[in-house]
């Protein structure tokens, strides 16, 4: 956890017992820096940006808390992996059909993958202020039944198990601490150490 920033702790009445309250840092000056660099070849809009959620071992972040509505709009992105090691690695594993093979893992998960699609959901209505949820109710109906329901990336409860991309799993899973993927991510893919941090820190 980065010096002197301020922890943000977040709805924990909310929760269920497996899973623990959402801190993250507030985001800092330093952090929006780094950051920037990391998603320089992806459309990024810092403003969406609430805070860090998982810093890798070097103290960088890895893993961003973004608002759920930009303008009137929801975001469905709630938990965002910058971490350019972590991101090639999900890219690499992607390319040899990891997203289907998560798939047939969380097959035998069903009922913890739509426990865990609940849990999201929550995180994003606490991350909701008292006039966006207002106005949600009483003017975007559909859209708040929609937000209030949706995991990862907007992803709905249904038989079939979707999960989008790795990087929206690892990002959640980095920042919520759970997953019902988890065995399969900690055997899959690397720790949130990149190798050749001291050579071309973080932004390489």
């Amino acid at each position: 956890m980065a010096k002197n920033s301020e922890v943000v702790l977040l709805g924990s009445g909310l929760r269920g017992e497996k899973l623990p309250p959402l801190f993250f840092d507030r985001i800092t000056q330093r952090d929006l820096v780094v950051i920037k660099k990391q998603v320089k070849n992806r459309k990024f809009d810092a403003s969406l940006v609430l805070g860090v959620a998982k810093r890798c071992a070097w103290g960088m972040p890895a893993v961003i808390v973004c608002r759920p509505m930009k303008a009137l709009e929801p975001f469905p992105t709630s938990f965002w992996l910058t971490c350019p090691y972590m991101v090639k690695a999900c890219d690499k594993l992607e390319s040899v059909g990891g997203v289907r093979q998560l798939e047939e893992y969380l097959k035998g998960n069903s009922q913890k993958w739509k426990a865990f699609i609940v849990a999201h959901a929550l995180v994003r209505m606490a991350l909701l202020d008292e006039s966006q949820k207002n106005f949600l109710i009483s003017r975007k109906r559909r859209m708040w039944d929609l937000m209030r329901k949706g995991g990862p990336g907007g992803i709905m409860p249904k038989d079939k198990v979707t999960v989008k991309c790795l990087h929206l799993q690892v990002a959640s899973w980095a920042a919520l601490g759970w997953h019902p993927g988890e065995l399969w991510f900690k055997t899959s893919l690397p720790a949130f150490k990149c190798p050749v941090y001291k050579e071309r820190p973080c932004f390489y």
